[in-house]
């Protein structure tokens, strides 16, 4: 039946658009297939892609970390989208009118970018400047894509809690979910697919990728997580059933409904809570998955896809910064991916 994934992923391989890759595919709960691709590197002696192999899963930790703490939060009445961070942090400046939806909708105004080593010295100042920087517009108005603001959010959550933010996604998904090879890094072994720092060309093995969470220690609410194949179907598992309405008390289906409502209608990209949605043309969602879809994609190279009329729940993971190419090919082969694994299943 999928055959097609298999071409897919080895012309991905063939034209070196990663080292390595790995597949899986839920549906109404069920384990349809799972896939492993090429090696952990571009050695010719490096370890073969398998199923316990990890992957970084660079901004796809904002859905399996973050997002999950907050839509549990949203679900407990700990916390509603129209907080304010002054409501947490009452010596905040610029940020203190931003609300908990404009931070995960991506309109918080807070800059998509910044390097957190060239102005502050130490992870224990980023409290105090996230809360006072100057924002790059203002709440509400626009939607773009912003790893400040969900660091911002991260704050938020761990200030809440009274944790540190690895202990508070061990305690609210990790733990609960039986995630036992899901974390932050840095991570050993030889089973780890390397990416690459792009500034120095250096090979990075179970090292963070992203350069503002290598700051925080491999530990950030923006990226940071390590993880393989059969942990992300159980995660996508639980989020579709509970979209579905099938009580497994992790989420409910009304924070799972609110969550994938279309936010930011009008604006540049159309945004639930944290979740990027099918609505979305020319994404790597792909062509078929439907407006109601939504997922996350991660600059390394992962993505998960959720298509909620089918039940079913798509799991990509590549290493794709580990090649010079761009991401375009990237994008394109996982809408090409999810095309495929859709037709397969409604032809």
């Amino acid at each position: 039946m999928f055959s097609r994934v298999d071409e897919i992923i080895r012309e991905g391989l063939e034209k070196r658009v990663f080292s390595g890759a790995a597949v899986g595919i839920a549906q109404s709960g069920r384990t349809l297939y799972t896939g492993y691709w090429g090696k952990t590197n571009f050695d010719a002696d490096a370890v073969p892609v398998h199923a316990g192999t990890l992957f970084d899963l660079a901004s796809v930790t904002k859905i399996v970390a973050t997002t999950a703490v907050a839509l549990r939060f949203l679900d407990r009445g700990l916390l509603r989208l129209d907080d304010r961070v002054a409501d947490f942090f009452p010596e905040a400046s610029t940020t203190r009118e931003i609300t908990i939806r404009q931070l995960l909708t991506h309109t918080s105004g807070e800059p998509p970018h910044f390097m957190l080593e060239s102005e502050i010295q130490d992870p224990e100042g980023l409290r105090e400047l996230l809360l006072h920087r100057p924002l790059a517009a203002p709440p509400g108005e626009v939607e773009a894509y912003s790893c400040m603001g969900y660091m911002l959010l991260g704050e938020i959550l761990q200030s809440l809690s009274g944790l540190t933010l690895d202990r508070l996604v061990e305690r609210e998904v990790t733990g609960p979910l039986g995630l036992r090879h899901t974390g932050y890094g840095p991570v050993a072994g030889p089973d780890v697919a390397a990416t690459r720092d792009l500034a120095t060309g250096t090979r990075l093995d179970g090292i963070v990728h992203d350069e503002n969470a290598r700051f925080q220690g491999g530990v950030s609410a923006n990226a940071g997580l390590f993880s393989c194949v059969g942990d992300l179907l159980d995660f996508a598992k639980v989020i579709s059933g509970a979209w579905a309405g099938r009580q497994n008390g992790y989420l409910s289906r009304a924070v799972l409904r609110a969550a994938t409502r279309n936010y930011t209608p009008g604006l540049a990209e159309d945004r639930g809570l944290g979740f990027f949605l099918g609505s979305n043309r020319g994404s790597s969602l792909g062509d078929l998955c439907g407006d109601e879809a939504f997922g996350h994609t991660g600059f390394t190279g992962p993505s998960l896809l959720w298509v909620p009329e089918m039940e079913l729940a798509v799991v990509f993971l590549c290493n794709r910064v580990l090649s010079p190419q761009d991401a375009a090919a990237t994008v394109r082969l996982r809408a090409c991916l999810h095309n495929a694994i859709i037709g397969a299943l409604e032809r």
